[in-house]
This record gives C-alpha cells, sequence and structure tokens, in this order.
C-alpha cells in the first residue's frame, strides 16, 4: 500500500512540474504578444503591423513591409550571404542603435543573430532589396537575461550598451541588394555632401570615387602606379567617426607606400595631383574596402562603408 501511495505521489508531482513547464512556456508567449500589441497601440501602429503567419503563426513577430523588392527578386536562402543596414530600439526605451554606418552587416542569413531577426529576413522580408520594419518578441530576440552590445561613439571609442531581459525588440532592416550597391552607394555619398554642404565642389572620376584638390600641389614628378608616395591621411566614415590616420606633427611623410598596391580609390584619383597636394576623396565601398571588414587604427570598419579621405601628399620618387 505504501508502495502504491508513493508511486501514486510521484506521478502527481511529475505532472503538476509538466503542468508548471506548458504553462511558463505559455506565459513567456503571452507576455511578449501583450507586449507587442501594447507597443503597437501606444506607437498607433495598428494599421500597418500584421503578424506573421509562416510557420504556422509561431513567431509571435509583428511586421511592416514598408519598401517591397522586385517580383523578379530571387528569395534569400539560408546559404545566401545578405548584405543589411538597420536599426533598433528596445520597448522600454533604454537601448537604441540607430547609426546605419556602424548597423552594416554582411553575413550568411543562417548566421544572423538575434533568431527573431533572422527569421524575419527570411520568412518576412525574403528577398534583396526589402525594407521591412519588426517587431520581435523577447523570446526571439535575447531572452530572460538580455545581453550587453559593443559598439563605437564618433571619436572612436568602444562603449557597451545593455538590453534588458525580457525586451521586446523594434528593428527596421534594408536588404540591400548587391546589384545595386553601386547606386546605394552613390545615394549614400550624394546624402553625405549634402548634408555637410560639399555638392558641387567634387570631380568624379569614371570608377565612381569624388575628388577635390583643396591644395595645388608643387612637385614636378607625375604620380604613377610604380610611384612611391608618402603622406599623412585621415580616413573617416560618413557618421564622422575617424576610421583610420596616419599623422605627424613635424610635417614629415606618416605612411609611405606604392600606388599600385593601395586602395582602388587612391589608385585612380592620385594621378591626378603631384607633391605638396591636400586633397579630399569621397570613395564608394568598391573603390575602398568592399565587402570586407578591415580594421583600421581606430575601429573596425563595417563591410560596404564608404569613407572619406582627406590626405596631404609629402613626397613623390620615380
Amino acid at each position: 500500500m505504501k508502495q502504491t501511495l508513493y508511486t501514486l505521489v510521484v506521478f502527481c508531482a511529475f505532472g503538476l512540474l509538466s503542468c508548471r513547464k506548458n504553462s511558463g512556456d505559455f506565459t513567456i508567449k503571452q507576455y511578449d504578444e501583450d507586449k507587442i500589441k501594447t507597443y503597437i497601440n501606444n506607437n498607433n501602429l495598428s494599421a500597418v503591423m500584421k503578424r506573421d503567419t509562416s510557420g504556422g503563426d509561431t513567431t509571435g513577430i509583428y511586421y511592416q513591409i514598408i519598401t517591397p523588392a522586385p517580383v523578379t527578386a530571387t528569395p534569400i536562402a539560408y546559404s545566401d550571404r545578405v548584405s543589411f543596414v538597420y536599426t533598433v530600439k528596445s520597448f522600454d526605451g533604454s537601448y537604441s542603435s540607430t547609426d546605419t554606418i556602424f548597423n552594416h552587416t554582411y553575413t550568411y542569413s543562417a548566421y544572423v543573430t538575434p533568431d527573431g531577426l533572422q527569421l524575419a529576413i527570411k520568412s518576412i522580408a525574403k528577398y534583396k532589396g526589402t525594407k521591412i520594419r519588426v517587431l520581435i518578441p523577447s523570446r526571439l530576440a535575447y531572452g530572460i537575461n538580455g545581453t550587453t552590445l559593443s559598439g563605437y561613439n564618433t571619436s572612436g571609442t568602444v562603449v557597451y550598451s545593455i538590453i534588458g531581459g525580457n525586451q521586446c525588440l523594434d528593428y527596421t532592416i534594408t536588404i540591400l541588394d548587391d546589384t545595386k550597391q553601386a547606386a546605394y552607394d552613390d545615394l549614400s555619398i550624394q546624402k553625405y555632401m549634402a548634408a555637410n554642404g560639399l555638392t558641387g565642389q567634387y570631380q568624379k572620376t569614371a570608377s565612381g570615387s569624388y575628388y577635390r584638390e583643396i591644395q595645388v600641389g608643387t612637385g614636378t614628378d607625375v604620380i604613377g602606379m610604380n610611384s612611391t608616395v608618402g603622406v599623412q591621411y585621415t580616413g573617416t566614415l560618413f557618421n564622422g567617426t575617424i576610421a583610420e590616420q596616419a599623422n605627424t606633427t613635424d610635417g614629415s611623410a606618416a605612411y609611405t607606400f606604392t600606388l599600385w598596391d593601395e586602395r582602388p580609390a587612391w589608385q585612380d584619383v592620385l594621378p591626378h595631383v603631384k607633391a605638396g597636394s591636400k586633397l579630399s576623396i569621397i570613395t564608394p565601398s568598391s573603390q575602398s574596402y568592399g565587402q570586407s571588414t578591415y580594421s583600421g587604427s581606430t575601429v573596425t570598419i563595417p563591410a560596404f562603408s564608404c569613407l572619406r579621405y582627406d590626405i596631404n601628399v609629402i613626397s613623390v620618387s620615380n
């Protein structure tokens, strides 16, 4: 009798624990759902936000298609590399990252994190060229523990920000079309020049770089691909962050190179000037580091970054 009673107690306890687990799973889903619905109402998004129904309406993600992709676009596969820019903020407002210069990612679709962002790109955006806004439940973001993320400020200093536990996230994501990267870069350059009062001051080269000679050089040697050139320079991202630099205080060259071994934009522009020149070059991503990230002297330069270089040509030898 005692053994039967003991067995019954064990089964009852197991049943209660199982119910508690299921209830817990339901609770976090309901918690996220309530948070998202409240957020939608508070931000007047009811008319534009739809619930994601891919996968049997199980994700809990809400979304808005801001810019649809062309109907002829090929769906994104998990094996595809995708380039995208984004902004993100937590529902409680304590975390916000709106710098689309640093928030520019190029990676395989299957490696995108957090999980909710990966699902949104694969199942909601679906195609390159799409722009979407998505509200991601906390269980598909950083969960109960939250996370600490690192980034840079405009002086290049690493800063750390915290996304709290059980925080749903509001993302706006633009999936860039690889075939239109050059057009996207040129549009970014035009916006940068307009914002900084530089429109009409630069000449455009055939490869898409822009340059302006601020001080005409007095040297006699023509710069060619085999020339050895000594410069001082500063490379800046479009958000004003110094990404790389080599300068001296005594006027001597801080960086010496053979032109054929340099960035395409420098190869394109430097033959137009001589020693003593001070110039500015604004480069599309293809004429700087392209799809590669690069650890500059100050920060890590994201993939597909346009850059501005301010260069003093100190010496030229052939």
